[in-house]
């Protein structure tokens, strides 16, 4: 059987993201310990709780409020005879998905992601952030979708004038069921 070497680099995402999260901790310990500095470890351990509950309600209240907005995106219309399905307008899921995130943010202990978090909940942030989510998921899944209709072999064609599907000759036959 013949298998192709996989095409390009391969992808090191998993390093990136490991060193973020790592980056990302000690961020929020370095303003942890500049916050317990000016206000002192105890006041600042319990704004960091409160900081959390707000977020859990947060969460409660977007998670409500994204699936209002899907539902009421995805009903089901009557018109006469016909039935007609209402499409779910893609800023308001880049919103609700933007909501969510921030509500998330709000709930992990640390002063860092509980400012992003309530700077992402300002609508008109929320809605430029939302519309350009929604672009950048629309873009990788138009390039997803590009790429699952090119040939798993590049350059790999079959015999003149046959059909082929992901570089693979198409076998016309029948199934028969005894």
């Amino acid at each position: 059987m013949n298998t192709a070497p996989p095409a390009g680099p391969p992808r090191r995402r998993p390093r990136w993201l490991a060193i973020g999260v790592v980056l990302w901790l000690v961020i929020e310990l370095a303003v942890l310990y500049g916050v317990a500095q000016l206000i002192g470890w105890g006041p600042a351990l319990l704004v960091l709780l409160a900081l959390s509950f707000v977020g859990i309600s947060v969460t409660r209240h977007q998670f409500a409020r994204a699936l209002r907005t899907w539902r009421q995106g995805g009903t089901r219309s009557q018109y006469g005879a016909e039935t007609v399905l209402t499409p779910v307008d893609p800023a308001s899921v880049g919103g609700s998905a933007v909501g969510i995130g921030a509500s998330v943010l709000m709930t992990v202990p640390g002063f860092l992601s509980a400012v992003i978090g309530a700077l992402l909940l300002i609508p008109w942030v929320r809605r430029t952030v939302g519309r350009l989510l929604t672009t950048v998921v629309a873009t990788r899944a138009v390039s997803a979708v590009a790429a699952a209709r090119q040939p798993t072999v590049p350059g790999q064609s079959g015999p003149a004038g046959e059909e082929s599907r992901n570089g693979l000759p198409i076998i016309e036959g029948e199934i028969v069921k005894e």
